[in-house]
């Protein structure tokens, strides 16, 4: 009986600290879930902002490559033109659907050309379109914008890679991607990290830590690249935007109580059998006493039965 009450004291004890572990789990994933959900609000608003700032900076490109390769030509030097400010672009060029081919900076592979002779084919009038190129001089962004009318034209520019991650740089610098309801004074870079990939996965911009758990990601439209925009809360920070801050992990306290108590339940069955060992040599030595003396005291009461019987005299 005793036994089983010690088993059912340590299965009860299993049964709380599975409980324990169990409420400490459903508690981190309603966590994870509050910063997942953060951290695709903060990838959906860097987003937004990337995507404007994009657009902004191709219309520029564009405006600069329609300059560079129809009117700038016709000037005798840079200084004399007033030509309109854009991001640096390694070569910048203009195909028309004759194949007249107008270039300025370092010339076009065949790559850059067969790409502009499908968007003269395929893509719609006044449509611009950004997509990753990889030259063996590095990485860069092909931008290509189709202009209308009745002499349909492509005007292209290749941006180097560098100069788009500075751009997603300075969205991330000045961005707020959470109110300061919930962040306070805390900046974007002491909040999230942050990670731009293309199609193919290859990163574009990423800050010194990269996203981990709980991330939230975003995708940019097709005609930027169709970038995807990896966000996760620093986890030195996750706990300031969780009521309570982070739940620890109780299971290995949970897991050492335990222990404890399967320990203190063979203590107890090792005493109750030391006991019991105890008892049975004391019942041993009793009954070894007695059975040394009542030999003795029957031939003793014997003798004294005859003396009182007047069977002897003496």
């Amino acid at each position: 009986m005793f036994t089983a009450l010690l088993a059912a004291a340590l299965l009860a004890t299993a049964g709380l600290t599975w409980e324990t572990v169990r409420s400490t789990q459903s508690a981190r994933a309603t966590a994870d879930a509050v910063l997942a959900d953060y951290s695709t609000l903060a990838a959906w608003q860097f987003a937004g902002v990337v995507e404007r700032r994009l657009n902004a900076t191709l219309t520029q490109v564009i405006e600069r490559t329609r300059h560079d390769t129809e009117r700038h030509v016709g000037h005798a030097s840079e200084q004399d033109c007033d030509c309109p400010r854009a991001l640096p672009t390694r070569s910048a060029f203009r195909l028309t659907a004759a194949g007249t081919e107008t270039t300025t900076g370092a010339p076009i592979g065949e790559d850059v050309r067969a790409a502009a002779r499908r968007a003269l084919a395929e893509a719609p009038a006044g449509s611009t379109r950004l997509t990753s190129i990889d030259r063996p001089e590095g990485r860069f962004a092909l931008v290509l914008h189709k202009a209308g009318g009745l002499d349909p034209r492509v005007f292209g520019a290749l941006i180097a890679a560098d100069e788009i991650g500075k751009i997603l740089e300075a969205v991330f610098a000045s961005s707020q991607l959470l109110p300061s309801a919930l962040i306070g004074d805390a900046t974007s870079a002491e909040m999230f990290a942050m990670r731009v990939v293309d199609a193919a996965g290859t990163p574009w911009y990423a800050t010194a830590a990269a996203p981990a758990s709980h991330a939230g990601t975003q995708t940019l439209t097709p005609s930027l690249g169709g970038f995807r925009i990896e966000a996760s809360v620093n986890p030195d920070r996750a706990g300031s935007l969780v009521i309570g801050g982070l739940p620890a992990a109780r299971w290995p306290v949970a897991l050492a109580l335990l222990a404890l108590a399967a320990g203190l339940v063979m203590l107890a069955l090792l005493q109750m059998r030391r006991e019991v060992r105890f008892a049975r040599r004391q019942a041993d030595f009793v009954s070894g006493v007695s059975h040394e003396l009542r030999t003795p005291l029957a031939q003793i009461r014997l003798y004294g039965e005859t003396l009182q019987l007047g069977r002897v005299r003496s």
